[in-house]
């Protein structure tokens, strides 16, 4: 489907494509083969960024959140945006991509430096390290030499016809423990724009059991935005992290708890008192009596504050343990004298 121009907007007839490729196509996809294969365990860490990775980071934040927030972005916007963007992922790494000074602060060499002390030590262990950039990797390859390790490296600069002699060195030389490959490129704009819908029309054209018939191009400016959208607010979907759920499960846990007890303790503290006035014998109300009873309440009124849902909450310190106990045992007395 194209516009008066030639440009393509889209795909159609994708049902009879499908058809008249089944005679001729074997496709056998994860799904269909996953009972023969072992099973995997995907573990994801979450590494805190140093300060100074944080801080380099933020500024080109800020940088981007200004220019999302303009009305109209100018080809200059554009470059800037991707600029800043590119610091923001490479900073992530270490902050030596982005300025080159040495030592370089880095989180992930850190977990990586534990971790390759070991992976590197488990017999029979092979590893395969993807990165961006090949400056990583070669900060990443002292690690290696400390722990070792005899890998492999595969980039850019190697020759097409070196490349599977690499391959079969890994897979075949039990000493060889890692693979590291690295993408050429970085993701560009014309990606952007056209990634998630070739991906769509390669599903659509060759899964038989696909029921899309149409696939519409993404603009560009959408799909930048989207992603941007993704960036400074909205968070995509990534496997969960158990430990942290579990932690989150265990904290919401004790605050609902917290609430029970302190409701219950709200409902009879105030039974108690109630029960103490029943008690007392009845006394003519006088200017200095009701004086004194406002400014008690007065009193109590700066240790009461009201929750979200507008219940009030009285929050007092004792000066120690044993004040707790005090109070206890002299409303127990109280209440046992009077029953």
């Amino acid at each position: 489907m194209v516009d008066e121009k030639g440009k393509v907007l889209g795909y159609k007839n994708l049902a009879a494509l499908r058809k008249n490729l089944a005679p001729i196509l074997l496709r056998r996809t994860r799904e269909s083969v996953m009972r023969d294969l072992p099973p995997r365990m995907t573990e994801v860490l979450r590494i805190t960024p140093t300060a100074e990775q944080l801080q380099v980071h933020s500024g080109h934040m800020r940088t981007v959140s200004s220019i999302v927030r303009k009305k109209y972005l100018t080809e200059m916007d554009l470059l800037r945006l991707q600029k800043a963007l590119l610091m923001c992922r490479m900073v992530a790494n270490s902050t030596f991509l982005v300025d080159k000074e040495p030592p370089g602060y880095s989180s992930k060499l850190d977990e990586l430096d534990s971790l390759l002390g070991d992976l590197c030590g488990e017999k029979d262990r092979k590893v395969v390290l993807f990165s961006e950039w090949t400056t990583m990797l070669g900060l990443i390859e002292p690690l290696l030499d400390k722990h070792g390790a005899q890998y492999v490296r595969l980039d850019g600069s190697v020759p097409q016809k070196k490349r599977q002699q690499l391959v079969h060195t890994f897979r075949h030389d039990p000493a060889c423990k890692l693979f590291i490959l690295v993408t050429e490129q970085t993701i560009e704009e014309n990606l952007l724009q056209t990634l998630s819908a070739k991906h769509a029309l390669a599903l659509a054209a060759l899964d038989a059991g696909s029921a899309v018939d149409t696939v519409d191009l993404v603009s560009g400016m959408e799909e930048l935005k989207r992603r941007l959208e993704v960036l400074l607010g909205a968070r995509p979907e990534a496997p969960p992290d158990e430990s942290e759920k579990a932690r989150h499960q265990q904290e919401a846990e004790r605050l609902a708890r917290q609430e029970r007890i302190a409701a219950a303790g709200g409902q009879l503290l105030g039974a108690a008192f109630a029960f103490l006035g029943e008690m007392l014998p009845p006394r003519e109300e006088t200017d200095a009596s009701r004086q004194a009873a406002a400014a008690l309440k007065q009193r109590f009124a700066e240790c009461v504050a009201k929750d979200e849902k507008g219940r009030m909450q009285l929050t007092v310190t004792l000066p120690d343990e044993s004040a707790l106990d005090n109070l206890a045992e002299s409303l127990a007395r109280f209440l046992g004298h009077q029953s």
